[in-house]
């Protein structure tokens, strides 16, 4: 088998990330993903960041191992052979603002009357109906929506900041693979076809909730406040770098000291005990990482590796594919595009035993598979040539 998903087809209307990393990663696991863009232009992301020859960096680590369809939807044409399409698929994913299918024709009650085993995906913002359905969100506006700039704020100014990544697309494309996994699995079991609804802000909530939120979650007058889980993420400044330590146990506290230069911390009233060292947590973390500084990066991390210390270097990105644990990982592909020439990529995570994945093909030009994927849903004579002549018309 090419993976875990072979035999299952998926019609891919979703743009941007917060659905493209979704299904690819089911294309990696071996599911046929049709990827639908306009033509001439395709997908938006083409376009954001580093790219070359029309084609960017940003675009194909989202879009890979997919086959392109070049369709107006804004055309009867396109339409009809876009719906012709989702009769022949398993799964539909789409991730326009609410109430943009409807008017397409391309919602699932359209669609799944004349394919009843449909899973039908829609990924919207905060909500698909009322007045917060209107509302345009990309990743930024979540971020500070679901607390994310809270819990980037700045220790010392308070100071909101976002993460400097689209978190919320991705977790959303996560949420949104797993959910659509799960539902091929119930109609397996007899469920039939569904409507399946991720929205970002609920996605990405229950991704920060369980440790950022501790101090809010127990609703009881009596609770035991402790700091914020999300203070402990610390960096210390070595010599030559920076690392990051994150002692647990008794053991490994106790290890840090001595690791750090500072055996002088067991004789402090703060951390005697291990109930002193839990309420005194952020104290202790700040000593240690401080302490860093009387060592070299590869002196520090050899001193806590040989005392069982979690411990590890904060590797700039430039460097990062040289890291000796990157190399011997393998995690990185290597690989060759027609248009972009040499680039690399990170592995498909999962590694599954019985039915083993690995990226397919490359990630594609603007409706490069448009023949091919009409013919194979039927679309043929006068209107394949004329859908063909649609899709090439835009490219440049």
């Amino acid at each position: 088998m090419a993976g875990p998903l072979e035999g299952f087809r998926i019609l891919d209307l979703t743009a941007y990330v917060s659905g493209p990393l979704g299904t690819m990663i089911l294309a990696d696991q071996g599911a046929d993903v049709i990827k639908v863009e306009p033509p001439g232009r395709g997908d938006l992301l083409r376009y954001a960041a580093t790219q070359r020859n029309g084609i960017s960096a940003y675009f194909v680590s989202c879009n890979r191992s997919k086959r392109s369809v070049a369709l107006d939807l804004g055309t009867e044409a396109g339409r009809t052979a876009a719906q012709q399409l989702a009769k022949g698929v398993d799964a539909v994913v789409q991730n326009f603002r609410p109430g943009v299918v409807e008017r397409l024709g391309m919602d699932y009650a359209t669609l799944s009357a004349d394919n009843p085993d449909l899973v039908y995906l829609s990924i919207y913002g905060l909500s698909d109906e009322g007045e917060l359905a209107k509302q345009r969100v990309f990743d930024q506006i979540i971020q500070g929506m679901a607390g994310y700039g809270s819990v980037q704020a700045d220790p010392e100014t308070g100071e909101p900041a976002l993460m400097r990544t689209a978190i919320c697309d991705k977790i959303t494309s996560l949420t949104a693979a797993q959910a659509l996994t799960a539902a091929f699995l119930a109609r397996a079991k007899g469920a039939g076809g569904q409507h399946v609804r991720v929205p970002m802000l609920d996605a990405c909530l229950q991704f920060i909730w369980p440790d950022t939120m501790t101090n809010h979650t127990i609703q009881e007058p009596d609770v035991e406040p402790r700091p914020d889980v999300s203070e402990v993420f610390m960096v210390g400044r070595t010599q030559d770098g920076y690392v990051t330590l994150y002692p647990v146990t008794d053991q490994q506290y106790l290890a840090a000291f001595e690791a750090v230069g500072r055996a002088d911390l067991l004789q402090d009233a703060r951390f005697a005990t291990s109930r002193d060292r839990g309420r005194n947590n952020l104290e202790l973390l700040k000593a240690i990482h401080a302490s860093v500084a009387g060592f070299t990066t590869k002196e520090i991390l050899h001193r806590c590796n040989q005392a069982d210390i979690p411990a590890g270097p904060v590797v700039e990105r430039a460097d990062l594919t040289s890291q000796s644990y990157i190399q011997e990982t393998g995690v990185l592909l290597q690989q060759q595009h027609p248009q972009i020439g040499r680039y690399v990529q990170p592995r498909p995570p999962a590694d599954f035993s019985a039915t083993p994945t690995k990226p397919g093909r490359v990630a594609p030009m603007v409706g490069e598979h448009t023949r091919e994927v009409l013919l194979e849903a039927g679309i043929e004579g006068e209107q394949l040539a004329q859908l063909c002549a649609a899709a090439d018309s835009g490219v440049k």
